[in-house]
């Protein structure tokens, strides 16, 4: 009689099982052809340094292309008043601003004219005032090295936040050299190649409401975490951690936006919601436009970690030195020719084959294709 009863359970946990997977079935909204070029606009106004927008449009789902950038827009801050601050096209579609100070007692929003011709600008917004970041330091935690900021604000000050970073890292090449093939010789090489850094930004939203607390209070807020094993901590690690204050409005479109890119692909996951944001086309109010412009100042603060505090039983990868193989044994120097491969050094008397050259993939060499060799001036 137990067997059977236990039998019974096993036999609909498997049903139940089944009943999951089959109600895991892909979603697909309901986009027309005319809704996969639309407008985003990617960006916040810094009332206090420099303003940075990205304008793209939206592709079809199921391309792998990179979102196209629209270029050779006008893009412009203005007032109530209509006073502007143009934003130059820096890169294909990105535009920024010179250092800006504007004025706290004013409202300000974005305005852009695309090179088709069509406008678009954002709501007026009041500039937010933003709190320092109070502390911001790291742990070693079992996975890795655990980023925490902490901040506080008057009660006046809206109780939304928003964290971006940036992160630098110190990294080498897998063989040193200090020559290269030029014009079909052998020369010295005049620029390092061997050592470098890399730098990557923030990729996922990181908001937090303060609404539920009983003081407008952030303790111990997680960031990110740097894997024990990564090769950013080989040498030296830095992250740059940026600080924002939002409205209500905008931190409730960033959520959805969360829900919607990274927080479905589960059955218990949510279903992707449409997204209002505060950009609009002025001679189309059907139009639909992505994106949420606020307005307001930016803290930031940044720390260091070196080699020699992580937890010793830490193994940082040393990246190209582990995944590039032995060098080659190359005697024709017009192999060189085209930057791939490198030469890494002369063999000498004695050694095997001595006139040939040891040479390598240009990415094992040149630093330079996975950074730059460029001391950053922050860089200590």
């Amino acid at each position: 009689m137990r067997h059977a009863k236990n039998g019974g359970w096993k036999l609909l946990g498997f049903l139940l099982m089944l009943f999951l997977v089959g109600c895991l079935e892909e979603y697909t909204p309901p986009v027309t052809a005319a809704q996969t070029a639309l407008l985003v606009v990617d960006g916040f106004i810094n009332s206090q340094g420099i303003t940075t927008i990205k304008l793209s449009r939206t592709a079809s789902l199921t391309t792998t292309a990179a979102p196209p950038p629209e270029t050779k827009a006008t893009v412009f801050i203005e007032d109530a008043a209509g006073q502007r601050q143009t934003l130059p096209e820096t890169s294909p579609g990105t535009y920024a601003s010179a250092p800006l100070m504007l004025d706290p007692a004013k409202k300000y929003r974005l305005h852009l004219r695309t090179a088709a011709g069509p406008e678009y600008a954002s709501d007026l917004q009041p500039v937010l005032t933003t709190p320092p970041i109070d502390n911001l330091y790291w742990t070693a935690d079992g996975d890795g090295a655990s980023i925490y900021v902490d901040a506080h604000a008057a009660a006046n000050v809206p109780p939304f936040y928003r964290w971006d970073f940036v992160e630098t890292w110190e990294f080498t090449s897998a063989f040193l050299t200090d020559i290269e093939y030029k014009n079909g010789r052998i020369v010295p090489r005049t620029e390092d190649v061997y050592r470098c850094w890399a730098t990557a930004n923030s990729t996922k939203i990181n908001v937090l409401s303060t609404t539920t607390l009983s003081e407008n209070t952030i303790r111990r807020h997680a960031i990110t975490v740097v894997p024990r094993s990564s090769v950013k901590l080989y040498y030296k690690y830095s992250i740059l951690v940026k600080q924002r204050v939002q409205s209500k409005e905008e931190y409730d479109y960033l959520t959805l936006l969360k829900k919607n890119t990274e927080d479905i692909g589960s059955i218990f996951g949510p279903l992707p919601v449409q997204l209002t944001g505060n950009m609009h086309a002025l001679a189309n109010a059907d139009e639909p436009v992505i994106g949420y412009v606020g307005v307001g100042a930016e803290t930031q603060k940044r720390i260091f970690i070196s080699r020699g505090e992580l937890p010793r039983e830490w193994r940082p990868s040393a990246g190209l030195a582990e995944q590039c193989t032995t060098p080659d044994t190359i005697d024709d120097v017009r192999r060189f020719n085209g930057g791939n491969p490198l030469p890494i050094r002369r063999l000498e008397a004695g050694e095997p084959r001595a006139g040939s050259y040891l040479g390598a993939g240009a990415v094992c060499i040149d630093c330079r294709l996975s950074g730059t060799n460029v001391r950053p001036s922050f860089w200590q």
